[in-house]
């Protein structure tokens, strides 16, 4: 199991070519990859709707997410965030 960075996952879902992302896409067949809750949460604020949030969400979830505080909680957090920058 690695646990992938959340700026690894910005990049990432941006399309940013670095060694980091090209490792990610590699490595998602290979092994098992997880981040946290705190993670899910720092990704989602920094989208523009809910409806974005809603399909990145989609995509992470299909790693492991370990709860440090809940995912729902992030979950709501990056929405009231994007609320309260808009």
């Amino acid at each position: 199991m690695v646990i992938v960075d959340t700026t690894v996952w910005v990049d990432y879902l941006n399309g940013v070519a670095t060694p980091e992302t090209d490792w990610l896409d590699e490595q998602m067949a290979r092994q098992r990859l997880g981040l946290l809750d705190l993670m899910v949460c720092e990704v989602l604020q920094g989208l523009s709707t809910d409806r974005d949030a809603a399909s990145v969400l989609r995509h992470l979830r299909r790693f492991e997410i370990f709860e440090t505080g809940g995912t729902e909680l992030a979950v709501d957090a990056a929405r009231h965030y994007r609320l309260l920058r808009a």
